[in-house]
């Protein structure tokens, strides 16, 4: 492996843990304001997928069922532990593809599909 790439890893893996660090704290904050949170957005992210015969992004899910089933967190980073969580159950599957993002001046936003164990 070539220096250049070894440094360019090493940097990724350090941002990969900022990224994390910050979803876990950004997702502990809204557990402790709103006790629970993190279960009550998947439980909902769990509904919206079940609901859903297409792909979609999180905006999107956000857009549509969750930013009223959900009382908003006081960081949005927070959800990025709930979609963890549900790409690692199976509940979401990237498909690879990216959309614009309508709350991120339309920066690429991940797509996902149901998971097979929720797919009707």
């Amino acid at each position: 492996m070539k220096q250049d790439d070894l440094l360019f890893d090493r940097a990724r893996e350090r941002a990969s843990t900022r990224r994390d660090t910050g979803m876990m704290a950004a997702a502990d904050h809204a557990d402790r304001i709103k006790r629970g949170w993190t279960d009550i957005a998947y439980a909902e992210l769990c509904a919206y997928v079940a609901d859903r015969p297409c792909d979609f992004t999180i905006d999107r899910a956000r857009f549509l069922r969750l930013d009223e089933a959900v009382p908003p967190p006081p960081d949005k980073r927070a959800w990025g532990s709930v979609i963890k969580r549900a790409i690692k159950s199976g509940v979401i599957i990237p498909t690879g593809g990216y959309d614009r993002s309508t709350s991120s001046n339309l920066s690429p936003m991940a797509v996902y599909r149901a998971g097979v164990w929720v797919a009707k």
